[in-house]
């Protein structure tokens, strides 16, 4: 489930705050919640700047080994591939704007 935040908008740039829980996948069945975030920021007529971060908060009572296991299989391998070719995807969609 989703839930939004904060969305706010000004000339210049955007926020964009969610939490989401309740997840269902195997990779991120140790996962209470988590508090996603994307702002962007023009830089000028033709640039801009976006961060997306994401802030997990893990079920309690898990050993060390199932939240090792959590960073080194999904917090360094596949959510940073997951979060490029997603922010690729929204790269290419803006620059085939007119």
């Amino acid at each position: 489930m989703e839930e939004v935040l904060v969305a706010e908008a000004s000339v210049n740039s955007r926020l964009f705050r969610y939490v989401v829980w309740n997840y269902t996948s195997e990779k991120k069945r140790d996962v209470e919640y988590a508090i996603g975030e994307i702002a962007s920021a023009q830089l000028g007529e033709d640039s801009t700047r976006v961060t997306w971060t994401y802030r997990y908060v893990l079920k309690s009572g898990l050993g060390v080994a199932q939240r090792q296991s959590f960073e080194e299989d999904f917090l360094d391998t596949a959510l940073p591939i997951w979060m490029r070719s997603q922010l690729e995807r929204a790269r290419s969609f803006a620059e085939a704007l007119p």
